[in-house]
């Protein structure tokens, strides 16, 4: 319901009057006349994670709400390190 709302948005005067009008076919500008299952179709194909989120997992003392120690070991658990960017 949220994405029908978006490409209803989307296709209003004063956003249309805003954009740069493209012919690249990746830029589907007809997304308002698909069914719903169409729709739940072409999100599964095109959304994705383009990055890896950093600094999740703040490195201070447990008292101040930390999720690993100076070790990256996780507080609260026995033999689960966090080794990724969510540390830095």
């Amino acid at each position: 319901r949220s994405l029908k709302i978006l490409i209803k948005l989307a296709n209003t005067k004063p956003v249309l009057s805003a954009l740069k009008q493209d012919d690249n076919p990746l830029l589907d500008h007809n997304l308002g006349k698909l069914s719903d299952d169409e729709l739940e179709n072409e999100v599964r194909k095109r959304v994705g994670t383009l990055y890896h989120p950093t600094s999740t997992c703040s490195v201070v003392p447990l008292e101040e709400n930390s999720v690993v120690d100076p070790f990256l070991k996780v507080y609260g658990l026995e033999n689960v390190r966090v080794a990724d960017a969510s540390i830095f």
